[in-house]
């Protein structure tokens, strides 16, 4: 439906899609339009309604996050309605930007549950634990100096040693901006697999431009404009040769760079 609209329609036919949908949808930086996919949309949409069962403090939000939700490492949510179960692919991926803020530590596992570094200590360290070792919580670990077996990266032992525990173990999201509000920016580059990264295509989003004149310059740089011989490909004309030039191909390149009328701009 999107595309339909994208691409546009003539005398009630659709209009062509010149450039294939999944490569529209990629970032702007790598030669898309940033459009988000209906798969990223329907999840966008569930993170937002898990993020509202955890931040708002109304009636139904609190019963839910009290009884299902509240600081819990696993929640079943293959059983239920189809409305439980969608919660629950929402749920799953909220659940990769929450990080344990120290209080007292006892809540808190010192190898599994993501609460100093960039992600859990046992992502970051290979090798067997000790059987002991798995149920060490950070309070556990702090308090009686317990020496480890596998070897942490040096840059976070010092961070460790000194972390301060104040109140009371918290869940935070890194996704939460000022005022409680979640940011979309975020999650589209978990969504989309990592960060946006800066590509071939960032110049033509620098140009100071019309809208409609960036969106031409983007389509001419993929090469898929209205030219004859792109037409004759699709089979909306038989003759892919310039009008001006018989001899030769109407490609994008012979419009603006080879033709006798381009060359006399």
């Amino acid at each position: 439906m999107v595309a339909n609209f994208f691409w546009g329609k003539r005398d009630g036919k659709k209009g062509i899609s010149w450039i294939a949908w999944r490569d529209v949808c990629k970032p702007k930086s790598q030669g898309g339009l940033g459009i988000l996919t209906g798969e990223e949309l329907n999840k966008l949409g569930l993170i937002r309604t898990c993020w509202k069962l955890r931040e708002n403090d109304n009636l139904a939000s609190s019963i839910i996050r009290d009884k299902y939700l509240s600081n819990r490492r696993s929640v079943n949510f293959d059983r239920g309605s189809h409305c439980w179960r969608s919660l629950g692919i929402g749920w799953e991926l909220l659940k990769k930007s929450l990080r344990w803020e120290i209080g007292s530590g006892k809540n808190i596992n010192f190898w599994n549950d993501w609460w100093i570094g960039p992600k859990p200590l046992r992502q970051m360290c290979s090798g067997p634990l000790q059987e002991e070792e798995e149920n060490w919580t950070v309070a556990h670990v702090l308090n009686n100096d317990k020496q480890w077996s596998l070897n942490i990266p040096s840059t976070l032992i010092l961070e460790i040693k000194n972390s301060e525990r104040i109140g009371e173990d918290s869940l935070v999201s890194n996704w939460a901006l000022e005022g409680g509000k979640m940011d979309s920016q975020s999650i589209l580059k978990v969504l989309r697999g990592g960060e946006d990264r800066e590509g071939d295509w960032d110049w033509l989003w620098r140009i100071k431009s019309h809208p409609k004149l960036s969106l031409f310059l983007w389509q001419l740089w993929w090469g898929r404009i209205a030219c004859n011989e792109n037409l004759a490909k699709r089979m909306a004309t038989v003759n892919p040769h310039c009008c001006f030039c018989p001899s030769s191909i109407e490609t994008p390149d012979h419009i603006f760079r080879h033709c006798i009328r381009a060359t006399e701009v």
